[in-house]
């Protein structure tokens, strides 16, 4: 399990449900999963504030 799956499952937030969050498509959560692409520093960002309650 990845370590963004570990956090993610910590905050009860599926995979639609974190992309629908950060605007962007929820395959794209599965091929960031996969190591198929690499995630944007933008979605990083997102999703990084997410996962830590970080306002800023």
């Amino acid at each position: 399990m990845t370590r963004l799956a570990i956090k993610r499952n910590q905050k009860g937030i599926s995979q639609r449900e974190l992309a629908k969050l950060i605007g962007v498509h929820y395959s794209y959560i599965g091929l960031i999963k996969t190591k198929r692409r690499s995630p944007s520093l933008r979605v990083v960002i997102k999703i990084s504030r997410l996962l830590t309650d970080q306002k800023c």
